[in-house]
C-alpha cells in the first residue's frame, strides 16, 4: 500500500475521530495512532527521504480532507418540505407557529452541518469538520440546550391552554427540528386557514430577519393563506416588568442598595438597528429596577462580549457589592457559544470574600412572556 492511499485512510479516519463521539470517536483515533505508530516504526528511515513521497503524503490528506466534507454535505439534514397539498380539508382554526432559535438537544453531525452551512457562506466550507469539533466540545462542556428546550415545550403548552381550542399551536425552529418550513407545512396540510407567525426574540436580530425573509420567500397566498408576523417583543412593557421581578425573586441580599447588576444584550454589533431596540429594552428594565430600589450606579448595561462583561462585574466590585446578578436579556445568550463566552468569564473571575455572584435565565419560567404572545396573537386576530 502505497502513502498515497495510506495518508488517504488516516486522514479519513482522523477527521471523523474529530466530529464523532463516544465509542465510535475512541476506536477511529484508536486505529488512527496505532497504524501512525506502526507505520512510523517501520518506515522512520524514509519517509520523508523522497520528494515523491511528500507530494504523495499531501495529495492524500487533501484529498481524503475534501471527502470528508463532501460526505457532510451529502448527509446533512434537509428539511421535509415535500409538496403542500391543496385537497386538504380546511378547517376554521389559526396556526400559531411559535418560531425558536433553538439547538438540538444532543450532538448532531447533520443537523450540525445544516446550521454551520445556513449561518455562513461557501467559502467558508472548508473549515467545516473543525467548527463540527467545536461543537462537539461545546456539547460535553455545559448542557443549556437541553433546558432551552425544555422551557420552549413549557411555553407552547401553555400558549395552547391561554388561547384554547380555537387555534392549533406549532413549534418552528431555527436551527433544530422542526425547521419553520416543515412547521408551516404542516399547519398548512392540516387546513388551517389562518397563519400567525410568532418569533420568541426580543429583538428583529439576524434570525428575526432571516424567518420574516423565509415567510415571504414561500409565498403563501398562492395558498389563499394570509399569513401574519408577530412582531419582536423589545416593546413589552409586561416582560421588562417580569424580568425585574425575576430579579427580585432571586436576590438574596435584604438590602437592595448592595446588590449588583449586570444587563447583558446582544453581541456587539453598534450600527444594526436591533441594537438599539436591545439597549431600549435593557433601559427601561434598569428604570423599573431603580423604582424598585436598587442603586443606579450598580447597575451595569453591557454586550454579550468577554472583555465588556469582565469590565461591568470588575466595577461593581468596586463599589463593595454583597452580590452580583448577571442577567442575559436575549434570547441568543442562551445558544451554545454564546452561554460558554458567559461561563467562561464566571470561571476567570476571582471575586472579593463573600461576593456573590448569580446568573439569571429571565426567559425560564416566566408566564409573562406567554401571555404577551397570546395578546399580541389575539390583538392580530380580531
Amino acid at each position: 500500500m502505497n502513502i498515497l492511499i495510506k495518508s488517504f485512510l488516516l486522514t479519513f479516519i482522523f477527521t471523523f475521530a474529530l466530529i464523532t463521539k463516544g465509542m465510535v470517536e475512541r476506536i477511529l483515533l484508536s486505529i488512527c495512532f496505532v497504524s501512525l505508530g506502526i507505520y512510523f516504526i517501520k518506515n522512520k528511515n524514509n519517509v520523508y527521504k523522497d520528494k515523491t513521497n511528500c507530494k504523495s503524503l499531501l495529495k492524500g490528506i487533501i484529498f481524503s480532507y475534501l471527502i470528508v466534507i463532501i460526505l457532510l454535505l451529502y448527509f446533512q439534514y434537509s428539511p421535509k418540505e415535500g409538496y403542500i397539498v391543496t385537497n386538504y380539508v380546511s378547517n376554521t382554526k389559526t396556526a400559531v407557529i411559535l418560531v425558536f432559535q433553538g439547538e438540538p438537544t444532543t450532538y448532531n453531525i447533520p443537523l450540525a452541518t445544516k446550521n454551520f452551512m445556513q449561518k455562513h457562506s461557501w467559502w467558508k466550507t472548508p473549515i467545516l469538520p473543525f467548527a463540527l469539533f467545536k461543537e462537539k466540545l461545546s456539547y460535553e462542556k455545559v448542557d443549556v440546550a437541553a433546558s432551552v428546550h425544555y422551557n420552549n415545550e413549557r411555553l407552547i403548552y401553555q400558549l395552547k391552554e391561554e388561547l384554547g381550542g380555537d387555534y392549533n399551536v406549532y413549534a418552528g425552529y431555527s436551527a433544530n427540528t422542526p425547521y419553520l418550513i416543515e412547521s408551516i407545512n404542516q399547519a398548512l396540510e392540516e387546513g388551517n386557514q389562518y397563519i400567525i407567525i410568532s418569533p420568541v426574540l426580543l429583538t428583529e436580530c439576524k434570525d428575526f430577519t432571516a424567518i420574516t425573509n423565509q415567510v415571504k420567500q414561500l409565498n403563501l397566498q398562492q395558498y389563499r393563506v394570509e399569513p401574519q408576523m408577530i412582531e419582536a417583543l423589545w416593546n413589552s412593557e409586561a416582560i421588562a416588568k417580569s424580568f425585574v421581578k425575576q430579579i427580585n425573586d432571586f436576590t438574596t441580599n435584604v438590602h437592595r442598595q448592595n446588590t449588583g447588576i449586570v444587563l447583558i444584550g446582544s453581541e456587539m454589533e453598534e450600527s444594526l438597528p436591533h441594537i438599539k431596540q436591545d439597549v431600549l429594552f435593557r433601559e427601561r428594565v434598569k428604570d423599573y429596577l431603580i423604582k424598585e430600589g436598587y442603586n443606579n450606579n450598580k447597575i451595569e448595561l453591557t454586550f454579550l462580549h468577554k472583555k465588556s462583561i469582565v469590565d461591568a462585574i470588575e466595577g461593581l466590585m468596586v463599589y463593595g457589592v454583597g452580590e452580583i446578578i448577571l442577567l442575559s436579556t436575549t434570547t441568543e445568550a442562551y445558544q451554545m457559544h454564546n452561554y460558554l463566552t458567559v461561563e467562561k468569564v464566571l470561571e476567570g473571575l476571582e471575586p472579593p470574600y463573600g461576593v456573590k455572584i448569580h446568573r439569571v435565565n429571565p426567559w425560564k419560567f416566566n408566564d409573562a412572556i406567554v401571555k404577551e404572545l397570546s395578546r399580541r396573537i389575539l390583538l392580530k386576530n380580531l
